[in-house]
């Protein structure tokens, strides 16, 4: 969806396997993790700008590289914890470059029927 809005996208995968399905569904650049260093790729890619935003499903492992991702003014949004929850964070490592954070959850934005039906026009 990012990319349909002109967005240039860019994944994190663990495997060969899964960098393919990652391109066959429109992502740009598809980084492994387990084999190049994420923030030196991304830098490289971005001509070391960063993103503007970082969506991260991860959670705990991810959190320091989503971070040193983030171009100035970007946006952390957490929405997963997939490796552990993110216990603790200390909001000063948000001053580098200005970063927000969003922790979203479905729920608040589907509670009502009408919200479902705006959100998803096939319900």
């Amino acid at each position: 969806m990012c990319r349909h809005f002109g967005a240039t996208v860019i994944g994190t995968v663990s495997t060969a396997e899964k960098a393919k399905i990652a391109l066959d569904h429109g992502i740009h650049h598809v980084i492994n993790y387990k084999e190049q260093d994420v923030v030196q790729e991304v830098m490289c890619i971005t001509d070391g700008k960063g993103c503007q935003v970082a969506y991260d499903g991860v959670g705990k492992a991810m959190l320091d590289t989503n971070l040193a991702v983030l171009a100035r003014r970007g946006a952390f949004i957490s929405f997963g914890s997939a490796s552990g929850p993110i216990d603790s964070l200390d909001i000063a490592k948000l001053t580098k470059n200005s970063i927000s954070l969003m922790r979203p959850a479905l729920m608040d934005y589907t509670r009502t029927q009408e919200e479902l039906e705006t959100r998803n026009p096939s319900v």
